[in-house]
């Protein structure tokens, strides 16, 4: 019996035609598509990695933020500028949900490493198991 790991998106039926691809549907509202599988991987980590990656791609203001050096950096940026409301709100939600994506205009928590899924705009894209295995 084999485990799999697919990322399945998730969307509202008025924004799905936006969204949708042609991918496998796993739930449909009426004939309009609401889940269907964006990703299939053999192992956690790959998931794991492609939701990430896909999640920093999402929009220009989102930036990773992995360790102390890089938020000091980012903090350093907005303080040469006198800016001040953004690193307090920043280095708040980084002490409260770690190090992971962040929007950098606001601050904002987006996703962590090790998270199982994001919402971003109308979607939400999450990592789930699936057994192919045999009976």
């Amino acid at each position: 019996m084999g485990m799999n790991y697919i990322i399945v998106a998730k969307c509202d039926p008025y924004n799905a035609k936006h969204h949708w691809h042609g991918q496998r549907v796993l739930k449909y509202d009426g004939p309009t598509p609401v889940e269907w599988v964006v990703g299939e991987f053999d192992t956690e980590e790959e998931a794991k990695d492609q939701l990430y990656k896909w999640c920093l791609a999402e929009s220009d203001d989102f930036i990773d933020l992995a360790n102390e050096g890089e938020v000091i950096d980012w903090c350093r940026r907005w303080l040469d500028d006198w800016e001040t409301e953004p690193v307090r709100c920043m280095l708040n939600a980084i002490a409260e949900d770690g190090y992971g994506i962040y929007d950098q205009t606001d601050g904002a928590f987006i996703m962590g490493e090790d998270d199982w899924y994001y919402s971003f705009d109308s979607m939400t894209y999450s990592i789930e198991t699936s057994d192919y295995g045999e009976d």
